[in-house]
């Protein structure tokens, strides 16, 4: 009986990636890119500022807001749906013929330490550098080329997705912040806003917006694109979020965690962005390496068993590269 599931799994995995996520999705993206970065504002915003005015006693009920928001929330359904029909797609763990064997405590624990002297590596070449303040457009133009580049290689194709990043408005950046989202997706307008320049949620965003649903899926594939840079400052940028995605895959308590993470010794990642995304001043240090490791930990005490594969497949390709 199980042997026919996994058949009839892999028969579906098989049809929706080649007749959907390499067909009709990428057409999609291409002609929500198309028509997002066309948008001399974001869309996503200008629909905020509509459904914020319509709370405004005066316009309750206003039928053009209300036709408005009706409509964008049938948008969201459609643009959710097609977004997350590529779960059922081929695993990208397959394409990149990598094992999942999984893993213990121990193995974990050991692999994070790996990757934090990998970090700290790139750190020390990244400050002996002396490089220019990373420009936040250059960085985007980069990431999106990188991108690119690997799922070329993975897919056959590159698809592709949209490059004009924008700053969330005042209220929407305050209400992303408080819930702690640098950046954000939404399938139903093809549009990535960021609230604060952290550049490798910013690549995961990208890399979900070509059509890679699953969070480890499209974790994996930032990673990539941050190797395919040769930047050192990309690099250890990646390190930095490998480690904090491993470690709330370890399965322990936070305190212990915590502790573990002292240990550690990491850096302290002061790499300032440049100011010039969209007119706006963005010019911020990204935050803490320790801070951002800490609230990663905080959020996810519960890792659910999907989340899992973000530690399996970090090991199972470092174990096929090294081999």
């Amino acid at each position: 009986m199980k042997e026919k599931l996994k058949k009839l799994k892999d028969k579906i995995n098989s049809f929706v990636e080649n007749n959907y996520s390499r067909k009709v999705y990428p057409a999609y993206s291409k002609g929500a890119s198309t028509v997002s970065d066309a948008s001399p504002r974001s869309i996503e915003g200008m629909i905020w500022a509509v459904g914020m005015l319509g709370n405004h006693p005066r316009f309750m009920g206003n039928k053009v807001i209300k036709a408005i928001m009706q409509g964008y929330k049938v948008q969201r359904y459609i643009g959710g749906g097609l977004f997350h029909a590529n779960k059922l797609r081929e695993p990208l763990h397959k394409k990149l013929e990598l094992e999942l064997e999984g893993y213990d405590n121990a193995a974990l624990a050991q692999d994070i330490q790996k990757v934090a002297s990998w970090y700290k590596e790139a750190f020390t070449r990244m400050n002996e550098m002396n490089a220019p303040t990373l420009r936040v457009t250059e960085t985007i133009k980069c990431l999106d080329e990188n991108l690119n580049k690997v799922i070329e290689k993975i897919e056959g194709k590159a698809v592709k997705g949209p490059t004009r990043i924008r700053m969330g408005r005042p209220i929407r950046t305050m209400t992303m912040n408080m819930m702690r989202i640098p950046s954000a997706y939404s399938p139903a307008t093809h549009e990535i806003t960021i609230a604060s320049p952290e550049i490798f949620p910013l690549t995961q965003k990208m890399a979900q917006s070509r059509g890679y649903s699953w969070r480890h899926e499209a974790n994996l594939i930032a990673y990539l694109a941050h190797m395919e840079s040769g930047d050192d400052r990309l690099i250890a940028s990646a390190y930095k979020y490998r480690i904090s995605l491993e470690m709330f895959c370890l399965k322990t308590d936070v305190d212990s965690k915590m502790k573990f993470l002292e240990l550690l010794n990491l850096p302290d990642d002061r790499s300032k962005m440049g100011s010039d995304l969209n007119g706006s001043s963005v010019a911020e240090q990204m935050q803490n390496t320790y801070t951002n490791t800490k609230i990663a930990i905080l959020d996810k005490i519960n890792v659910k068993p999907g989340e899992q594969l973000l530690a399996e497949t970090f090991m199972a390709l470092d174990k096929k590269y090294s081999a």
